[in-house]
């Protein structure tokens, strides 16, 4: 399980030991734990070897083994009704219990590099767009761990110059400074302003988060992404908390 995981536990229908109750849920990549013996009692050890072949994640807790729902329900379809009422009763509890909100700390984010041509020079440059957390983006400007996003992209620019350099700039509008990605041919700042969907549908052949790729928030034909342990603010993670509890609940309608 992730530095960043979360465990909670729900009461399900039905009885049984307190560990058919508990449910890993991993934020890093929205993946949701059951324990098998909770769906398939007498086939503990077979999910387990199926899994681990799989390559698929695996939790050892407690002497007994939790692997993703969703996996299950493909593999055994059977359960598949199960597991997904599994899914929806743990989204809901995080999406309505407060005290499963996120909290200040360290957490592996996965930063994203968008290829695009700058509108001012016109030339060809990758912008540092912001980070992902599991399904949530965070804008650049919202990050509160500069120092070590600053960090990666000063190494990855050692490789590829491309990358926009980031520094801070000062707003006359409001009276502070914010966190700037900067073309690294004119220097003119790549702000949110130009980091919308619609830009992206405008100026490159790609419509994520709906780009048709298997796996978009890990691996797309468009956008780069790079892992980093990040220190999450306050602010950041009330963002964050707000969007994981808003996604939440338009999978449970």
């Amino acid at each position: 399980m992730s530095e960043g995981s979360e465990c909670i536990r729900i009461l399900t229908e039905g009885s049984g030991p307190e560990w058919t109750r508990t449910f890993i849920v991993d934020a890093d990549d929205n993946t949701i734990f059951a324990s098998s013996v909770a769906i398939t009692a007498d086939l503990e050890n077979v999910v387990q070897d199926n899994a681990i072949h799989g390559n698929e994640p695996v939790i050892i807790d407690n002497d007994h083994v939790y692997v993703p729902t969703r996996w299950l329900a493909k593999q055994y379809s059977e359960s598949a009704d199960v597991c997904g009422t599994l899914e929806r009763e743990v989204r809901e509890h995080i999406a309505t219990d407060p005290g499963e909100s996120m909290r200040p700390g360290i957490y592996k984010v996965r930063v994203q590099i968008a290829p695009i041509i700058c509108f001012h020079c016109h030339q060809h440059i990758k912008v540092v767009r912001g980070y992902l957390y599991g399904n949530v983006f965070v804008a650049l400007q919202n990050v509160s761990d500069t120092r070590q996003m600053t960090a990666l992209i000063a190494d990855l620019r050692k490789r590829d110059p491309t990358i926009t350099p980031l520094d801070f700039s000062h707003s006359n509008t409001f009276r502070n400074q914010y966190f700037v990605a900067r073309c690294p041919e004119c220097s003119t700042i790549c702000s949110n302003f130009f980091m919308t969907v619609d830009f992206f549908v405008g100026k490159a052949p790609c419509e994520y988060p709906s780009c048709g790729c298997d796996y978009p928030n890990f691996q797309c034909r468009l956008f780069q992404y790079h892992l980093l342990s990040l220190r999450l603010g306050p602010d950041e993670l009330q963002d964050i908390n707000r969007q994981r509890r808003r996604s939440a609940l338009l999978t449970r309608q």
